[in-house]
């Protein structure tokens, strides 16, 4: 790192500069139905360096280091001239600043990860042993440890650690000649946000739902959307949101003005943030990748549109205060029991195939991979057939959960309610 510094601190075409090294260690698990396959062990370090050409417009361009690279200079001379052949206006590097504390790093993920893992594998093919008329297809599981590093020409500086866990498996419920399968996946900072035997036992009756569920009805109902797709229907706030999309003029919410343009607020209030600081939050961080310091910021506020999420660059394109890159999305829950939404919709809805979002129209669309019917008595599967509609309209009569769920990268509501939507069906 010292040469890295010196050699770009040296070169009279880098007028400015900066690099983000990660260390990685990570052991991953691999099994084959209940039988553990295979396991590695993976290290990783790598560099990622920006060097900044003045021309007198301001160009940028990156290479990534590996320990074992040994021309520098060479890579640098490339950078600086792939750098001269972009113009963009000037602007200036973060300046040295405090950086928060956040909560990071699990002990037993960083010190006994192989055994994390093992432990969490026995458990999953426990659980899965027990349920009825289904079986455990595969699974994958890692456990990651890292270290941060970042520097830049300015003067800042900065280091963190951090911890991850991921899980995938995939569980077949089986009838006669027909079968059907469910996949899940999981991404946590620490092993105690995982209930690993609840959410095999979840999958489990999801898989057998899914063998016996037919085509929904089709038509305009209201309906309840549920589990971590949701999450997806809030994507354009953060997108509309972003500085980079006002400067490009390719955002039609206005700082001040209702997010959801001239429509009608029905429903609950919006409010949403995007939390840099939210303890173990899979985008959390006490500094983000160009080394602005993280935060906690309102974007949205009963409704209006608060704040930018602005990087360095944008920020003094635009006059506006630097706030760094997304953090955790945060939406406020809301005073309504999620059983008391299901009692009002048609159709609850649980996971899709892919829920699309169009970040600039809010146009949505998905493909039902598992819903219940709550028109009789007792909820009948559905799947197949597709729900669209448009975000800004839907969320603009929506209802909240006051029940909460925490994804990773996602912390609200665990069911919300959307009015009138198109269900395409039989």
């Amino acid at each position: 790192m010292k040469e890295l510094e010196h050699a770009l601190s040296q070169h009279c075409g880098v007028h400015d500069w900066r690099f983000r090294r990660v260390f990685r260690r990570e052991h991953q698990l691999y099994l084959t139905g209940a039988v553990k396959e295979n396991t590695r062990e993976v290290t990783s370090d790598t560099t990622r360096v920006t060097v900044y050409h003045d021309h007198p417009g301001r160009g940028a361009a990156s290479f990534t280091l590996l320990p074992g690279d040994r021309n520098l200079e060479k890579r640098v001379n490339w950078a600086v001239l792939a750098a001269g052949m972009v113009s963009n206006p000037p602007h200036g590097l973060p300046a040295p600043a405090p950086y928060p504390q956040v909560q990071l790093v699990d002990a037993a993920l960083a010190t006994r990860a192989a055994g994390v893992i093992g432990d969490l594998a026995d458990t999953l093919v426990e659980t899965v042993a027990a349920e009825q008329d289904v079986y455990l297809a595969s699974a994958e599981l890692f456990a990651g440890y890292e270290e941060v590093e970042f520097a830049n020409s300015r003067g800042a500086t900065g280091s963190y650690a951090a911890t991850d866990l991921f899980l995938e498996f995939v569980i077949t419920a089986r009838s006669g000649a027909s079968e059907a399968e469910t996949y899940h996946s999981a991404r946590r900072r620490a092993t105690s946000l995982l209930d690993i035997r609840e959410e095999a036992r979840e999958q489990a009756r999801a898989a057998r739902d899914t063998l016996a569920a037919g085509l929904p009805e089709g038509g305009i109902f209201p309906v309840v959307v549920a589990g971590r797709e949701l999450s997806s229907l809030f994507a354009p706030f953060l997108f509309q949101l972003d500085a980079q999309n006002h400067y490009r003029k390719i955002s039609r919410i206005q700082l001040g003005e209702s997010v959801f343009g001239e429509r009608e607020v029905t429903g609950d209030p919006l409010t949403l943030c995007s939390d840099s600081l939210f303890a173990w939050g899979n985008s959390s961080a006490p500094f983000d990748r160009e080394g602005l310091p993280g935060r906690s910021l309102v974007l949205v506020q009963a409704g209006r549109a608060r704040a930018l999420l602005a990087t360095q660059q944008y920020a003094e394109y635009l006059g506006v205060t630097p706030t760094g890159t997304s953090g955790c999305t945060v939406v406020q829950a809301g005073p309504w029991p999620a059983r008391e939404l299901e009692q009002q919709a048609r159709f609850l809805l649980t996971s899709f195939s892919s829920l699309q979002v169009d970040p600039i129209t809010g146009n949505f669309a998905g493909e039902i991979r598992l819903g219940y019917d709550l028109s009789g008595a007792d909820p009948v599967p559905v799947k197949g057939g597709s729900i669209a509609g448009n975000v800004f309209e839907a969320l603009a009569g929506a209802r909240y959960s006051r029940e909460q769920h925490f994804t990773g990268g996602f912390q609200g509501p665990r069911a919300v309610f959307l009015p009138a939507t198109r269900v395409s069906g039989r």
